[in-house]
């Protein structure tokens, strides 16, 4: 064989041989990824298709501890057993999360050789057991054993099998749950997109009730404009009212006397839009509070919702939460208005000039927004401090009494007592000059002299505001006109030189 034919038979080989241990590579890399994946799936305890399951049981120690149900996967959980709550709603929270629980349950291990009463797990089923059926009867079953201080593990059992696993510790408090646990504790059933139109408060030192519109809340009693953060507070905290426990799981009316709820102390009327709803809906808590018993003071609060005959026992704050003062309800804004139709802001100080200044608008550089600058026009032109007047707008518009005063005086001697014979006033312009707020600034109150009073145009009352935002908005044009920039810097001479023979240098070199 020439020695050409050689070198190509040998090459050949070497590449053949090559090619087998990259598939054979190719080969081991494939099967390593299964074994992994097989692995992977082993830890896994359950296959259970959370949309598919029906029903949820916990059992301790041989007894039964709550059991939930749902006829569908999109109708609600409900508690079936103990009796005693059979009906009530259930937590679909709390009763998810087991679920999710049990379906994504990984093992760390499993345990061969171990008696199983050492485990936890005897035959007696005396510890924690749960189990999930689905639609069709699938049914998913766990028992939980005992702790394992060593490693912080706890042994397990699935139903029908004899193998103990180990799983985290950690895992179990997800299945620890007692019926109160899986209970719904929220006392007015509104869901996160209800819309609660119209709220009624009973029994609070100043009943009142407030409507929503288009136009937002406004007082039914006592009437009048109404403070949307005050209504919107009391929507909220009996939104977010929950039971603390169960006092009575069926109390009748003759009980309810006990608890404070006959008469109720408070009662609340909720009128509720739920999407999708043809019509609203109403729902009513009652609260309660019974004198103390004899030689206590402590305070017990009560709650009793509309359609159920179970009392909660509730954090007594929700009453504080609900009793709000005729100040609270009312209107705090003093003269509210929409900072885009702002043209112009004067500032006029009894004895000095007129403050005015022009708001303007422009596309930016970029055409992606607009930016807004102002200028002072009087008493002399120049730039505005962009900030400071940015913020006596957000001031102004966001101005809120402190305090609500009597009618406005009609006297000067009684203007004057207030500060308002010749007051400091600021007006906001719209277009074509029109009025968009106008605020009459008064005198001190009170010995510590943190506020002021004002009148807004329109306004049928002086109200106390607070100094600060007040004495902080720019009243002369000292206080907002930018300064000149400054001027360049300009080339420096260096000192002149003396020279060797006594002469001096001419200082014609210069630095910056």
């Amino acid at each position: 064989m020439k020695q050409t034919t050689k070198s190509l038979v040998t090459a050949l080989a070497a590449v053949v041989a090559a090619g087998a241990v990259g598939l054979g590579a190719l080969w081991v890399s494939r099967d390593e990824t299964r074994k992994t994946a097989a692995k992977e799936q082993s830890t896994k305890l359950f296959a259970i298709d959370k949309d598919k399951a029906r029903e949820l049981r916990i059992e301790k120690a041989a007894a039964l501890v709550a059991e939930v149900k749902r006829a569908s996967a999109t109708a609600p959980w409900t508690i079936a057993k103990p009796p005693a709550a059979a009906g009530a709603d259930a937590d679909e929270q709390a009763v998810t999360e087991v679920i999710d629980k049990l379906a994504s349950l990984k093992q760390k291990a499993e345990v061969e050789g171990m008696d199983p009463s050492a485990a936890g797990l005897a035959e007696d089923n005396s510890g924690l057991r749960i189990t999930v059926v689905e639609e069709g009867g699938k049914t998913s079953v766990l028992a939980v054993g005992a702790d394992n201080s060593f490693d912080q593990t706890t042994y397990v059992k699935k139903g029908g099998d004899k193998i103990i696993r180990v799983i985290a510790g950690y895992d179990k408090a997800s299945f620890e749950k007692n019926l109160f646990d899986l209970r719904d504790k929220r006392l007015a059933r509104l869901d996160a997109a209800a819309e609660v139109r119209k709220l009624e408060v009973t029994g609070t030192p100043v009943p009142y009730a407030a409507e929503k519109d288009s136009a937002g809340w406004k007082l039914l009693a006592p009437t009048g404009p109404a403070d949307p953060q005050a209504i919107d507070g009391a929507v909220n905290a009996i939104r977010a009212l929950r039971a603390t426990d169960i006092a009575a799981e069926s109390a009748d009316p003759s009980q309810l006397k006990s608890y404070g709820l006959e008469p109720a102390k408070v009662a609340v009327k909720l009128t509720v839009a739920a999407p999708g709803a043809k019509d609203p809906s109403v729902q009513t808590v009652l609260l309660g509070q019974p004198k103390p018993k004899e030689g206590s003071v402590a305070v017990k609060t009560y709650a009793l919702r509309s359609g159920s005959h179970t009392v909660f026992a509730v954090d007594g704050k929700i009453v504080k939460d609900l009793s709000l003062t005729s100040f609270d309800l009312q209107d705090k804004s003093v003269s509210p208005f929409d900072r885009e139709q702002v043209k112009r802001i004067d500032f006029a100080t009894p004895g000095a000039p007129l403050l005015s200044i022009a708001r303007k608008k422009a596309a930016a550089p970029d055409a992606g927004s607009t930016e807004e600058d102002f200028e002072v026009t009087s008493p002399q032109k120049g730039s505005a401090k962009k900030w400071k007047v940015s913020g006596a707008l957000a001031s102004l518009s966001g101005l809120r009494a402190a305090a609500f005063g009597g009618a406005v005086p009609k006297d000067a001697a009684g203007l004057g007592r207030l500060g308002l014979g010749k007051p400091r006033t600021v007006t906001v312009f719209g277009e074509g000059d029109k009025v968009l707020a106008r605020i009459e600034v008064g005198g001190e109150v009170g010995k510590d002299k943190k506020r002021r009073w004002v009148h807004a145009m329109g306004g049928p009352r002086v109200v106390e505001v607070e100094k600060g935002p007040i004495d902080d908005l720019p009243w002369t044009a000292a206080d907002v006109i930018e300064p000149p920039p400054a001027p360049p810097a300009g080339p420096r001479s260096l000192p002149a030189r003396s020279l060797p023979d006594g002469g001096v240098a001419a200082p014609g070199l210069t630095t910056k």
